[in-house]
């Protein structure tokens, strides 16, 4: 009954869109703007009631990047309560990987042909596969189980992470940064939610607390101001030629053959990604769950939840800092938060902080650098990439990503149980 009605609030809202945006054609304004276009020569047309149409879209497009990466960053928290609730042997690597691998073979073969596919449809399959995620660890009653819906969730924020990526490129280059920080917020917001319904709730009813998610998603996409990409994907830019002073129409078709020559100029974007990626979540689901403090004023299952929630804390501020802390060398943040593996497994090894706060600190350290990185790379390939290449570079440099992070599951799991052993700490 859920997919049933929610099929027909997305079909409803998307017809709702599609008359608007035709009402509106052709745009008859008085004047332009330049809000932040990726090319100087695009111009978004507007008139004085249109004039609010791109802040619009940066709340849209922030919503739709923390709807997206909620369920995933939701498993992600829950690993341990996932686990406990079944087969509490089991380390939370595997859980990871769950979260990762079905994403990663979809970014990884999705790019090449998804311009076979309507955004509408695409938003369709991600708001659902939300949804799914939600119910299905919920209500699972086997371990198995609860892994598909945690897959559920990997597919999702997959499919709407390039989806989404994508679609910034019919859009202003501030809409990256409202995404961005968009993903970031769910990082904070979702283990923060979570972390505060445990407190009352069951991990179950947590869970079926969240199910709002995928409306807000939907309603997100449908607050966009009307574009023809929104119709088909890849098929139309509309911009203003500022000679001829009318709305022109440039289809974007690129073959296989030329998708692939664009791989090599993305590899300075992507390799820092990939490694970036790999040392957090080898911090994050093989290290965090072996560090725990005995006399502290929260217990150790606690403990994992707020670790999880300041390293999201530290992902927001850092995804959401690019209009005033650009970095262009990338590769820096990478760089760190490769030395941070080491630094983080040493000091689990030989419990070499004197406090819990000192790795309060060092975790949110370990968001900045992370955010940072994922913010910096996309700004960067929406800028230096051709107009006819963006869409393809946005959504194929996010596999970089996902990678780094099925490399991390699985070295998680081997870091996981040569630290098991080491024990809690007192002060």
């Amino acid at each position: 009954v859920a997919f049933w009605l929610l099929g027909k609030f997305l079909n409803k809202s998307i017809s709702v869109m599609q008359e608007q945006f035709q009402e509106r054609e052709p745009l008859l304004s008085t004047g332009t703007e330049n809000f932040g276009s990726p090319n100087p020569e695009m111009k978004f047309e507007v008139s004085g009631r249109r004039r609010w149409l791109p802040r619009r879209d940066m709340v849209a497009f922030w919503l739709l990047g923390m709807t997206n990466n909620f369920p995933y960053v939701v498993m992600l928290s829950a690993a341990a309560d996932i686990l406990a609730k079944h087969d509490p042997g089991l380390g939370t690597g595997i859980v990871l990987l769950a979260d990762i691998l079905p994403d990663l073979l979809l970014k990884s073969t999705f790019p090449f042909f998804m311009n076979k596919m309507s955004f509408a449809l695409r938003v369709a399959l991600v708001v659902l596969l939300n949804l799914a995620s939600y119910l299905i660890v919920a209500l699972s009653n086997a371990t198995w189980l609860s892994l598909v819906g945690v897959a559920c969730a990997s597919l999702s924020s997959g499919l709407g992470e390039i989806t989404y990526l994508a679609l910034t490129a019919h859009y202003s280059t501030d809409t990256i940064s409202a995404w961005s920080s968009g993903t970031g917020g769910a990082g904070l917001l979702g283990s923060l939610t979570y972390l505060l319904l445990t407190l009352f709730l069951s991990p179950s009813n947590a869970l079926l607390m969240m199910v709002v998610g995928p409306g807000l998603m939907a309603a997100s996409y449908t607050m966009l101001s009307p574009s023809p990409a929104k119709g088909k994907f890849a098929d139309i830019f509309v911009f203003e030629d500022r000679h001829h002073h009318h709305v022109q129409k440039v289809k974007s078709d690129l073959s296989f053959r030329k998708k692939l020559r664009e791989l090599p100029g993305l590899a300075k974007y992507m390799l820092p990604l990939f490694f970036v990626y790999l040392a957090e979540y080898a911090i994050n689901q093989g290290i965090y769950e072996n560090v725990y403090w005995t006399d502290e004023f929260i217990d150790k299952d606690t403990q994992y939840r707020v670790f999880q929630t300041l390293y999201q804390a530290g992902v927001f501020i850092s995804r959401s800092s690019i209009s005033f802390f650009p970095i262009r060398r990338v590769w820096v943040p990478a760089l760190l938060q490769c030395i941070n593996v080491v630094l983080f497994a040493l000091d689990c090894r030989f419990k070499i902080a004197p406090s819990i706060f000192v790795w309060f600190v060092a975790i949110v350290y370990e968001g900045l650098l992370g955010g940072a990185t994922y913010v910096n790379a996309f700004h960067e390939i929406s800028v230096t990439s051709s107009d006819e290449t963006r869409e393809f570079c946005m959504a194929v440099s996010a596999v970089a990503a996902s990678l780094g992070i099925a490399a991390a599951g699985g070295t998680a799991i081997g870091v996981h149980q040569a630290l098991k052993d080491v024990g809690g700490r007192t002060r």
